[in-house]
């Protein structure tokens, strides 16, 4: 299904030009087909359509478009993109799965309750925090893990834009930097593959498992359909589809920031300390991200307490902040906070003094720093 997919796609799109259109360049042609590929529904193996099964047989969704609505970040609210993820439980894999094909049963269903705390700020601003609390509803793999960790499918854009950055880095510079929240990727076609896996249950050359997340523990899953043929050199998706869908989401632009230049908002967000981690430039991309690995404190730690990287996140670029604020959009790796305002409260470890900082601010300059990042 790999070559003919990838022909049949081209000749689809070029019949769909129609006379008296320029021809398609080869790049552009590939980021088409790849955004097919993004918005396409996956079928379990045996489907009619052979260019479209392999899902499964456990997944989460059965696009990526649905946990990435035009490239964007998931949405909490519905549970669209949110999943638990575990630090590799003998029972769940790396990722429960709620979703299973026919004939498989699904891991559990994934619910969300929250725990509330209050923080005062230094001139008596009351501000409530909530923190997530998951459980796994109905388990059916094995007894729930003891620890886990909830992520919201983060927002695509831009993402090819930071890559061609740190390629251009020296050694040097581009040391620590990667994609993924815990910038443990060093290009964007490592969360690709990882997200196709255990997301959809989509097998690549790199990561070749036909039965996605399926632990030795689960051998019916195991021995579930899969779409791998011969021929398809172990994996059910080839280089040229996952390179398709990599030139697709490296055409996605940049977010606009939402305002124009505030000199006293960017004077008071560097003041803060904010910018030691949330870096203004990349190269020339003004993306607000180091994009490196932080100690962000026990208040968001993940998974397992005594993993010394339990605290550690990549930091988060803040261009489109504004726009996901003003769209009810929810920020951090689990979506918990529901303005700037929380975010920041919910940072430790090496943020500690820009944190403090901001609590200190008199009312007048705190509202013109969120004002400056409402901006972005």
């Amino acid at each position: 299904m790999r070559t003919a997919l990838r022909a049949c796609a081209a000749l689809m799109i070029l019949v769909g030009l129609g006379g008296g259109v320029s021809p398609t360049s080869a790049r552009d042609l590939d980021a088409v087909i790849g955004e097919s590929l993004f918005d396409r529904v996956w079928t379990v193996a045996g489907a009619s359509n052979r260019g479209s099964d392999g899902l499964g047989p456990l997944f989460n969704a059965r696009a990526c478009v649905s946990c990435h609505a035009g490239g964007g970040a998931g949405e909490l609210e519905d549970g669209r993109g949110l999943v638990l993820r575990f630090p590799d439980d003998p029972h769940y894999g790396r990722q429960l799965q709620t979703g299973a094909v026919q004939g498989q049963e699904a891991e559990g269903g994934l619910a969300v309750s929250w725990r509330r705390e209050e923080r005062v700020l230094d001139d008596g601003t009351r501000v409530e925090l909530r923190a997530p609390v998951w459980r796994i509803e109905e388990p059916g793999a094995g007894p729930v893990p003891a620890h886990g960790s909830l992520r919201l499918a983060p927002s695509l854009a831009g993402l090819g834009q930071v890559e061609t950055a740190l390629g251009a880095a020296t050694q040097e510079e581009a040391a620590g930097r990667g994609f993924g929240l815990k910038a443990d990727h060093a290009s964007l076609a490592g969360p690709v593959r990882e997200a196709l896996l255990l997301d959809l249950g989509l097998s690549t050359p790199e990561q070749p498992a036909p039965w996605g997340d399926c632990t030795a523990l689960q051998p019916t899953c195991r021995t579930g359909p899969h779409g791998v043929e011969p021929g398809d050199a172990g994996a059910e998706l080839s280089p040229t589809i996952v390179n398709a869908l990599l030139a697709y989401l490296r055409d996605l632009p940049a977010p606009r920031p939402l305002a124009g230049p505030d000199p006293e908002g960017e004077r008071l967000f560097m003041q803060s300390g904010c910018a030691a981690c949330h870096q203004p430039r990349l190269g020339e991309l003004v993306a607000f991200s180091d994009y490196r690995s932080h100690d962000l404190g026990e208040g968001l730690a993940d998974g397992d307490p005594a993993d010394p990287q339990a605290a550690f996140w990549r930091t988060a670029p803040l261009w489109g902040l504004g726009r996901k604020l003003a769209n009810g959009g929810f920020l951090l790796h689990d979506g918990r906070a529901r303005d700037a305002t929380e975010a920041i409260l919910w940072h430790g470890g090496e943020a500690e003094g820009a944190v403090a900082a901001f609590s200190v601010m008199p009312a007048a300059a705190r509202a013109r720093l969120l004002k400056f990042l409402e901006g972005l």
